[in-house]
Parts: C-alpha cells; sequence; structure tokens
C-alpha cells in the first residue's frame, strides 16, 4: 500500500497522537509554577528548596538526551513513549504523596527521562518521517499545542488547587498522563511511515527519487559533530533559548514600569500567545524560506528595544513587545531542528539534533540563575540589553548556518 492510494494518510493520525501527547508533557515546565505557593506553605519549605526540583529535571534532561535518543531508535516507539507516560504518570502520583522536599528532588530525575523525548525529540524526529514537505509547519503546530496544553492546565489546575489542594491536582497530573497519554501513544504514535507499508505525507517519487534513498541522505552524527558548523547551528537556538529565559524576571519590570498585578498578568500571557502563534509561523515561513525564518526569529530583538526604550513611557508597547518577544521565544525549538536537518540532513537527524538540544539544555539549567544575578547586580534594564546583543548573535549565526549548508551538503551520503 503507498500513500497515493489512501485518502487519509496515516501520517496525520501520528501528530495528532504528538498533539495529544504535549497535554501531558506541559505539566512539566508549562504548568509546573502553579505548585511553588501552595507546595511550599504547606510543607514549610522555601522558594529556592522547591525550585530545585525543576533544575534537577533540566540537568537529568540535558545529560539523559542522547541515551532517550538511542532507546527511542532502537525500541518500537510506542513502546518508548508509553514507558514516559506511565514513568511520569507514576512520578506526579508520587508528588501527590510528598511529605517532603526530597520527594520532588528523585521524582525529577524520572520527569527530566521523559521531557528530554517530549519536548526535543519526539516532535522534529516523527514530523521529519512522516512528512516530505511542510514538514516547518507541522514542527511549529505540534509546538504550538504545547502552549494551548500549559494555558489550558495552568487555568484547570489553579481551580483544582483552590478547591481541592496541590496533592489532588498531582493527582489528576497524574491521572492525565495514564488516560490521555498512553492512548494517545500506543493508537496513533509509529516511529517511521514504511513501518506500516507507506511513504510519507507529500512524497513523490518523479521529483525525489526513491523515498528511503533521500529518508538516509545526510552526514554521520560522528562527523557532523566535529564540524565548526554543527557548533553554528547549535548555539542558534541555545542562545535564543537563554536570552528568552529573561522572561523570569519580566514581572519585575511589568510592574517598574507602572502595571498593576493584574495587567503584568495579560503581559505574562500575551508572551505565551507569541510564543504558539511564533511557532506555527516561523515553521510555515521556513517551509518557503529559511532565511525568511530565521530573520523572523529574531522578533525579540525588536522587542528588546521595546522593552528597554518605548514601554516605560508608552505602556501599551509593553504588550506589542510581549508577543513579540513569544515569536522569539517559539523559535527555540522550531528553528533549530529545522537547520540542523539543512545542513546535516536526515540520516542521522535525531542524534545530532539530541546532542543540539543538549547543550541547549544545559544552559537552560543555569539561565535562571544567572539572569536572577545580572537582575540583582546590575538591573532588568540591563538584562534587556544582554537579551537584546544574544538574540542578534543567535540571527547571525542562524544567517551562517544557511551558507555553511551549501559547503556540507555536498558531503551527505546515504
Amino acid at each position: 500500500m503507498t500513500a497515493t492510494k489512501e485518502k487519509f494518510h496515516r501520517g496525520y493520525l501520528v501528530v495528532t497522537g504528538v498533539i495529544l501527547l504535549m497535554f501531558p508533557m506541559c505539566f512539566i515546565l508549562n504548568a509546573a509554577s502553579i505548585f511553588y505557593t501552595p507546595v511550599t506553605q504547606d510543607l514549610g519549605i522555601s522558594r529556592t528548596a522547591f525550585g530545585i526540583h525543576i533544575s534537577i529535571s533540566e540537568a537529568t534532561m540535558a545529560l539523559m538526551l542522547p541515551t532517550i535518543n538511542k532507546l527511542f531508535k532502537k525500541y518500537d516507539t510506542r513502546v518508548t513513549v508509553t514507558a514516559c507516560m506511565v514513568l511520569e504518570g507514576i512520578a506526579y502520583f508520587l508528588n501527590s504523596r510528598a511529605t517532603s522536599v526530597w520527594m520532588f528532588y528523585v521524582d525529577a530525575f524520572f520527569l527530566g527521562c521523559c521531557e528530554s523525548l517530549l519536548i526535543y525529540l519526539i516532535i522534529p524526529v516523527l514530523v521529519n518521517n512522516w512528512f516530505a514537505k511542510n514538514t516547518g509547519l507541522w514542527i511549529g503546530i505540534c509546538g504550538a499545542a504545547q502552549g494551548v496544553a500549559g494555558m489550558l492546565f495552568n487555568s484547570v489546575g489553579a481551580m483544582v488547587i483552590a478547591s481541592s489542594g496541590w496533592r489532588a491536582c498531582y493527582m489528576l497530573w497524574a491521572a492525565v498522563c495514564i488516560v490521555v497519554g498512553v492512548p494517545a501513544s500506543l493508537l496513533f504514535i509509529r516511529f517511521k511511515p514504511e513501518d506500516v507499508g507507506l511513504k510519507p505525507v507529500g512524497y513523490d517519487p518523479k521529483s525525489s527519487g526513491s523515498g528511503q534513498v533521500q529518508a538516509l541522505k545526510g552526514v554521520a552524527m560522528k562527523d557532523a559533530v566535529k564540524m565548526s558548523a554543527f557548533w553554528v547551528v547549535a548555539f542558534c537556538p541555545l542562545l535564543m533559548a537563554f536570552g528568552c529565559n529573561v522572561n523570569m524576571v519580566f514581572n519585575d519590570y511589568y510592574l517598574g514600569i507602572g502595571m498593576t498585578t493584574v495587567l503584568a498578568g495579560t503581559a505574562a500571557s500575551t508572551v505565551m500567545f507569541g510564543n504558539m502563534i511564533g511557532k506555527i509561523i516561523i515553521g510555515g515561513i521556513a517551509d518557503r524560506s529559511l532565511k525568511a525564518a530565521t530573520i523572523c526569529s529574531g522578533a525579540g530583538i525588536l522587542a528588546m528595544l521595546l522593552f528597554a526604550l518605548v514601554a516605560p513611557h508608552v505602556m501599551w508597547t509593553a504588550w506589542v513587545a510581549a508577543a513579540l518577544f513569544g515569536v522569539t521565544y517559539g523559535a527555540c525549538n522550531t528553528l533549530g531542528p529545522i537547520l540542523v536537518k539543512n545542513v546535516f540532513g536526515l540520516k542521522d537527524f535525531s542524534a545530532i539534533w539530541a546532542q543540539a538540544s543538549r547543550l541547549q539544555a544545559i544552559s537552560v539549567t543555569f539561565a535562571t540563575t544567572i539572569w536572577a544575578v545580572i537582575v540583582d547586580q546590575v538591573g532588568y534594564s540591563s538584562a534587556l540589553w544582554i537579551s537584546f546583543a544574544l538574540f542578534i548573535v543567535a540571527v547571525i549565526l542562524g544567517m551562517k548556518s544557511l551558507s555553511d549548508a551549501k559547503k556540507v551538503q555536498p558531503m551527505w551520503v546515504e
């Protein structure tokens, strides 16, 4: 059976499954902040002590990415993803039973293992396997689903905590992992179309030759990491991600320019809205012009200018800046895998992207602390200008990767 004989391609079921998996995935980071106040007050611990569990999950993710990638490729995808969903569900169930902060630290290790697969690998790898065209758009759509899920479950979680307490909310998180995540994995997820006798969506044998050959062309991972082009393409999303973590100090900035707490909350939501829309925009544009997508991913440059120079005097522009900042935020995990594919091909794509993601995850692990120190020492205004510079360098590196691709692509082999 070939893709051309099917009216509805199974690839669309695969991305549906990925989108559903973004719901339990969002709990790890996107919906983590709602627990800080109730957990610390109930257990009598500091916010810093509780926050360490996030750093542990980030560090675990950075360390485990290469290993998780090998397991992802070696075993049936349904097995690895389902195992992640079950492990995440167990971790949240144990969190609901926690009586000491160290229990959150142990669970954070298991959540970090799940995070490495669900945040960095599953979207770009499966989309590139199942779609021969419009891969950027589908990567953006799947990534945007994470933001939608985060907005939904932040609200739902807050209501559950207010009515039934934080333990009940962790129980809900565990239930969603099992009830939504496990069926989505078992019913929809498959690693590649060849596993079920299909070709990718949009596959055209006349224009691309053998689909199997096309899927295997590229640079081997062991060769890619020795090239300067790897470090260029890896540091582009890394610097964007590090710069976007200045978002952690935005609340103080909003209050500093005269916003009320409510208005500051709407500005924070605007960043998340820009994040969601940005992923789709960057992904869609990348399918037509990588140069244009790279330039658009630098929307945060203009955002920092507005935040630093205009918003303190014309407050409404802070919402414009927040939306533009969100676009760059969304580009971190959307533009990165697209650039890696453009430079190194699909032969060892998941392994190369895992290594690049590992560097990004390591930087993010320390970013929150570093931004807090910067703000404490020199103020949030200087933090904005530092982020401004990081975004400029990131865009320059992105453009450099496009020229590097012209030199590396002739080296692609089957």
